[in-house]
């Protein structure tokens, strides 16, 4: 999920599927990028086996800036690329 207070939900979606094309190009699932972006943090250097990995969580964060700013011009917004689990549907029936 993309997330740019002030924006409207057309821009989300550019910025989303901008972020979620990076995903697709790289063939990596985006938990994988975000697991390796957030363990890579506060390491010194970029040593990281999973350097690769996490660049690809910051490309898209990347791009999603960019379609947003694309999307809604140059409107300062305070922006945040996040993982989130779409809730699961729980069925009444055993």
């Amino acid at each position: 999920m993309f997330e740019a207070s002030g924006a409207n939900a057309v821009d989300i979606a550019a910025a989303q599927m901008a972020a979620w094309a990076v995903f697709e190009n790289a063939g990596i699932d985006p938990w994988v990028a975000a697991a390796a972006a957030f363990r890579q943090e506060g390491e010194i250097g970029d040593v990281s086996p999973e350097k690769a990995d996490a660049d690809v969580w910051r490309d898209a964060y990347e791009q999603a800036k960019r379609a947003i700013y694309r999307n809604a011009g140059d409107a300062p917004f305070d922006t945040d690329l996040r993982l989130i689990r779409e809730p699961t549907q729980v069925s009444a029936e055993n």
